[in-house]
């Protein structure tokens, strides 16, 4: 029998939120809920649509809206069953202390809204908000992107003689439509006759002063301004060459953007609010709130650039973060954790956790395959930026600490190493966990469970940072300020690491070399299971475009120093027939970028289709590091691709010499220039290197891991 949903309506007229709450109770619906929607007999408009897309409803009556929300506290009480979703603030507030509810906050409470949200939020399982913008401000919430229905794809056109730029939206202030009447007249006065402006919307709720003023405004621009009112959105797009978003006040989604994605549209937007988060870090056509001149150069330069990239990186984005797709996922895994199936059978509820989700590394690649081995369960971590980490994780509940409100923390998760660790042993974990299967590279395995939870740790390695500190640096420690503020710090670090590690019920490690250190550093006999590779090899390939050889030698690697990128790039300068490809971010960055010579390209940020093709073309997979484990020869090995391996570290459970590669034996340039012309002179066998790779299945890894957690589940505590 499919689990109830009752979704509550913050107001009965059709609204942006109201557009939300049907989108919301479609994809509960498409998941296995049965989904009831309540809200004001009067007016009706939203029970009406909501009749009309075949859901049951419950017309609420009372006078006004006082009315409506103590009549909702009274049908609450009396009739619902299942879980309640507040669509607002006001059905939050009716039903203050009831319980399994959610509040589901579309705007940021301002002034007197503050004291009612906090009463409104008081028991409520969790708050859900439109973005990690909003959520910086209404701490503990969850972030729940909006996202949009399909819009018709604009076809590829000519740049036109005249450009039309488009506004659609309620018409007030703190849209910016007064800017971005200014920046009409800037841009006229620029480029006479060159632009025109589609307004969609009227000045709705809007109060009569500021109603005529934004009307006198646009009227001020003669025939540069057409006002059309409310306007269907795919006849909006179909008609403009750019979307403009010029909002004043911080917007808490930026719906308009969404869209303007999915239909490839070129849009501008200012930076209020959640409009750069929507856009994807480093949109380039953006401009401050409120700076007219700066927005008409922003439309200037939105106009003058080569689109195509722009739009085919926008759309993706739309799919990968806006689509119904990924709402639904998203929605499912907040529905899942809140509210579980009641009837799970005999299966151990499992909670996944991990160091940071703000990378694509190979600790995040086995996330993502435990994630696979436990499709129901929750992650648990210190911080998440989706943008930067890999999209299995787009439809999972992601539950990250405090630290992920801060921008800097998301993106520069290093500096707050000294955090990590007290941030795990103060983690909230969801009700009725049975075991946490703790993936970590130094804090993971420091998360703190209740009496009668039990523990399994992946390691990946015991923390470098503490115990491999001139590796982790790149230069002995006291060369950086960097190494005495960890030096500084260690003996407390240690101290809470060794204890951290204490807990674990059950230690795992990804390969000899991670097990000999953990036993060297806590005492501890951890069992290897080497991780799987994890880019499905029959999944789609895509080229790159950047590449003008399909000849060429490949490394993934994140660039930091102990990876030696900097020894490929000698390496290679010394081998100027042969091209090199490095895919990868890190601190060394701009010094490896500066340094690299003419048969070197770099790229990074690349997607799964990119990277496949990448791993099936390259002659071989690069490893010239001193690795606990690594994964990149594995991934190569399941398209065929054979490894240039250091010999030292988790390459020699991997790598068999002669057989899917060769071992070099010091990472110096002219080590793996002998071990490229070796490779050359005698090519490896494909079958072989195929037969390798089977031994480090996706399917193999999974089923380890649920043994492991069925066999500690039917053990005696303490039993190792």
């Amino acid at each position: 029998m499919n689990r109830p949903l009752t979704i509550a309506s913050n107001q009965g007229a059709m609204g942006g939120g109201e557009v939300m709450l049907l989108n919301i109770a479609a994809a509960a619906r498409e998941i296995g809920r049965d989904v009831t929607v309540v809200g004001p007999a009067d007016p009706g408009e939203l029970l009406a649509k909501a009749e009309q897309e075949g859901f049951r409803t419950v017309a609420v009556h009372g006078r006004g809206t006082s009315g409506y929300l103590a009549n909702l506290r009274r049908w609450d009480a009396a009739e619902r069953h299942g879980l309640l979703w507040c669509n607002g603030l006001r059905p939050a507030q009716a039903t203050a202390g009831h319980p399994d509810r959610v509040v589901h906050l579309h705007q940021v409470p301002t002034g007197g809204q503050q004291a009612m949200s906090a009463i409104a939020r008081a028991g409520a399982l969790d708050t859900i908000v439109p973005s990690s913008s909003m959520a910086a401000t209404i701490p503990g919430s969850t972030v729940l992107w909006n996202w949009t229905q399909p819009v018709p794809l604009r076809p590829v056109r000519p740049r036109p003689a005249r450009v039309t730029l488009g506004f659609i939206g309620r018409l007030w202030q703190a849209k910016g439509i007064l800017v971005l009447a200014e920046a009409m007249r800037e841009l006229d006065h620029r480029h006479p006759d060159r632009f025109r402006l589609l307004v969609a919307g009227e000045p709705r709720f809007v109060p009569d002063e500021e109603a005529e003023q934004i009307t006198g405004a646009l009227t001020g621009l003669g025939d540069l301004a057409e006002t059309r009112g409310w306007m269907d959105r795919d006849a909006f797009f179909s008609e403009i060459d750019c979307a403009v978003i010029p909002s004043i006040a911080p917007e808490s989604f930026g719906l308009v953007a969404a869209e303007a994605m999915a239909a490839r549209c070129p849009f501008v937007i200012s930076s209020a609010g959640a409009l750069p988060e929507v856009a994807g870090a480093g949109y380039p056509f953006a401009a401050d709130p409120g700076d007219a001149i700066g927005l008409a150069d922003a439309i200037e330069r939105a106009l003058a650039a080569d689109q195509e990239p722009v739009l085919d990186a926008s759309r993706k984005r739309w799919e990968r973060h806006f689509s119904p797709d990924a709402g639904r996922a998203r929605l499912r895994a907040i529905l899942d954790r809140l509210d579980p199936d009641p009837d799970p059978g005999t299966a151990p509820k499992v909670v996944l956790a991990h160091d940071y989700l703000t990378q694509r590394g190979g600790a995040e690649r086995v996330v993502s395959c435990l994630a696979g081995a436990f499709p129901h369960s929750p992650v648990v971590t210190s911080l998440h930026n989706p943008d930067d980490t890999f999209p299995e994780f787009d439809g999972r509940a992601v539950i990250a600490s405090p630290l992920n409100l801060s921008w800097v923390m998301r993106h520069r998760f290093r500096i707050g190493l000294p955090l990590y660790g007290w941030i795990f042993e103060h983690a909230r974990l969801p009700r009725d966990t049975d075991v946490v299967v703790a993936s970590s590279t130094g804090f993971a395995h420091g998360v703190r469970t209740p009496p009668g939870t039990r523990k399994i740790v992946y390691c990946h390695s015991p923390a470098r940072f503490l115990y491999l500190m001139d590796d982790y640096l790149g230069k002995p420690w006291w060369h950086s300020p960097q190494g005495w503020a960890l030096r500084a710090l260690h003996p407390v670090l240690v101290a809470r690491d060794r204890r951290a590690a204490a807990t674990a019920d059950r230690y795992l490690c990804n390969s000899s070399v991670v097990r000999e250190r953990i036993k060297d550093v806590y005492g501890i006999d951890a069992a290897v299971v080497n991780p799987p590779h994890s880019l499905d090899p029959d999944g789609p390939q895509n080229p790159v475009a950047q590449l003008a050889t399909t000849s060429f030698f490949l490394t993934v690697s994140r660039l930091m120093p102990y990876k030696n990128v900097d020894v490929l790039l000698e390496a290679f300068a010394e081998l100027p027939d042969q091209h090199l490809v490095v895919v990868g971010r890190g601190p060394q960055r701009a010094e490896l970028h500066a340094a690299a010579p003419a048969n070197v390209i770099f790229l990074e940020g690349i997607p799964d289709t990119q990277l496949r093709w990448l791993y099936a073309h390259a002659a071989a997979v690069l490893a010239p590091s001193k690795e606990d484990y690594g994964l990149t020869p594995v991934e190569g090995f399941s398209f065929g691709t054979p490894a240039l391996a250091l010999h030292a570290g988790g390459y020699l459970d991997t790598v068999v010499d002669s057989v899917c590669g060769y071992f070099f034996d010091e990472a110096t340039p002219r080590a793996v220039v002998a071990a490229v012309r070796r490779l050359l002179a005698h090519p490896l066998d494909r079958d072989a290197i195929l037969a390798q790779a089977e031994r480090f299945s996706p399917e193999a890894f999974a089923a380890r891991l649920r043994a492991e957690v069925d066999d500690l589940m039917s053990s005696p505590k303490g039993a190792q």
